[in-house]
């Protein structure tokens, strides 16, 4: 696909940023867990009011693709956690949207984000993924991510079983 354009996410993005990672998250984990904590989680972490939240703080890094004028995909990279290793972001978010699944946007966004984050001094990046997200664990694996232990992603008050995974830079 040729027509990709890269760019960080701006203020003004929040609500084309909130529906679409409303969109994909409903699509990809919508029915792993009841409709109340679907939509608690998508109230807590894909909703305006975070987004407006996430996109005012320059330390989280969205790196936006577009493609004819709308979001195809969307990584965002959270800052090292205070008392934490300052050289240790976490890929919070990395969403490609379903109808442009397979068309070389997940491995493009992939690098731009990395490019991005390694401009910002990272040395190695963390992720959690659902252990049922099996195209999602391949593809973090042919991107030089490994499994270092399993997690707890909560959606609602219902505990997933997530792998967290790391990668060096």
């Amino acid at each position: 696909m040729t027509d990709m354009q890269f760019r960080l996410a701006r203020p003004e993005d929040a609500a084309a940023v909130a529906e679409f990672m409303t969109r994909s998250f409903l699509e990809a984990y919508g029915r792993s867990s009841s409709p109340e904590n679907v939509q608690k989680a998508v109230q807590n972490y894909y909703g305006v009011e975070a987004q407006h939240c996430d996109l005012a703080d320059d330390s989280i890094v969205n790196c936006l693709c577009i493609v004819e004028d709308k979001i195809a995909g969307l990584a965002q990279v959270k800052p090292p956690k205070p008392g934490t290793d300052p050289k240790q972001f976490e890929l919070s978010r990395f969403y490609v949207d379903a109808i442009f699944h397979g068309k070389g946007i997940a491995p493009a966004l992939m690098q731009k984000t990395l490019d991005t984050i390694r401009a910002r001094s990272a040395k190695t990046l963390w992720l959690s993924v659902w252990q049922e997200s099996q195209q999602a664990i391949r593809f973090y694996q042919k991107h030089g991510f490994v499994i270092s232990r399993d997690t707890i992603f909560m959606i609602g008050d219902e505990p997933m079983k997530d792998w967290l995974m790391t990668k060096d830079l």
